[in-house]
């Protein structure tokens, strides 16, 4: 799909263009998914009998796909920008050490190999350096999901998503363990 094609795009070639192309088409998938009367209708027709499992099966993953994007407008555009400005960050963002910057791929190989003490330490700050540069935005991307999630029904983003990924918090510790 175009969107997929976009956000590949945003992360393997971060500029301001693809970025702003990925949000664009993220925010068209989400208008859709949050038709209200869409989500109704399917909620409806899994409170009929239905004799065909497949069926059933199918307006489940449906319900499951529209729910987390039942939210006004203002709220969905807010998701999506914070999103979309994040991730552009983290795919573009070089951390530096010793002034030259760096790839994570150069950082794991010297955390992974270096005997270097000192080194290590600044390649592991170095990979945290992206924390300051997101942080507020996190936050507020935060904020937005869970008024979501509540809205919804749900404690908080994080439970409305394992709702939506059909896991239950026992399951996801244990598969985790």
């Amino acid at each position: 799909t175009d969107f997929r094609a976009a956000y590949w795009d945003s992360q393997t070639e971060a500029t301001p263009e693809n970025e702003r192309r990925r949000a664009d088409l993220e925010l068209d998938l989400r208008r859709v998914k949050g038709d209200t009367d869409a989500y109704q209708a399917v909620s409806a027709a899994l409170e009929e009998e239905l004799h065909e499992p497949e069926l059933q099966r199918q307006l489940e993953v449906l319900r499951l796909s529209l729910l987390g994007n039942q939210m006004d407008e203002t709220r969905r555009e807010g998701i999506v920008q914070l999103g979309s400005s994040i991730e552009g960050d983290f795919a573009s963002y070089r951390p530096s050490i010793g002034g030259r910057p760096v790839s994570e791929n150069d950082i794991t190989e010297i955390l992974r190999s270096s005997d270097d003490e000192a080194l290590r330490v600044h390649a592991w700050r170095a990979s945290k350096e992206i924390g300051s540069v997101v942080e507020e935005r996190v936050r507020e991307l935060v904020r937005l999901r869970n008024a979501t999630a509540l809205d919804l029904g749900f404690a908080d983003f994080y439970n409305l998503s394992l709702e939506s990924q059909e896991m239950s918090e026992p399951w996801l510790f244990s598969a985790l363990d």
